[in-house]
């Protein structure tokens, strides 16, 4: 978050108005998400106008990149990937099943295949 902080107080004070993040990781949303906040917060405690609007987006948010992956893999990456990690091909089609077991515990991701 300080990061995020220390590049948005930059980027305005050298005249930016509006900052795009693009973001690589599912794990940094919460957090970019919270500087956000904190800058936001911020600027309108300082009284003034905030002077800059701030957006996030995902790389597979982004237009053509599900066409793409549907096209590069069509049964699907997820998919191959709990087939080679689960324990027994049984757990593809109905998951792992068991209320305690968790894709950290076996490896499966607990994907459904497609029929």
């Amino acid at each position: 978050m300080g990061a995020i902080g220390d590049w948005v107080r930059s980027l305005t004070h050298h005249g930016l108005e509006r900052i795009y993040f693009l973001n690589g990781h599912g794990g940094n949303i919460a957090t970019i998400e919270a500087a956000f906040s904190e800058l936001y917060a911020e600027a309108s405690f300082a009284g003034g106008p905030r002077g800059f609007a701030l957006k996030l987006k995902n790389w597979w948010d982004l237009a053509g990149v599900l066409e793409l992956v549907q096209r590069q893999f069509p049964v699907g990456h997820l998919e191959r990937r709990c087939q080679s990690n689960c324990r027994d091909a049984d757990e593809i089609g109905r998951g792992v099943g068991q209320r305690d077991a968790s894709p950290s515990k076996t490896g499966c991701l607990l994907m459904r295949r497609r029929r």
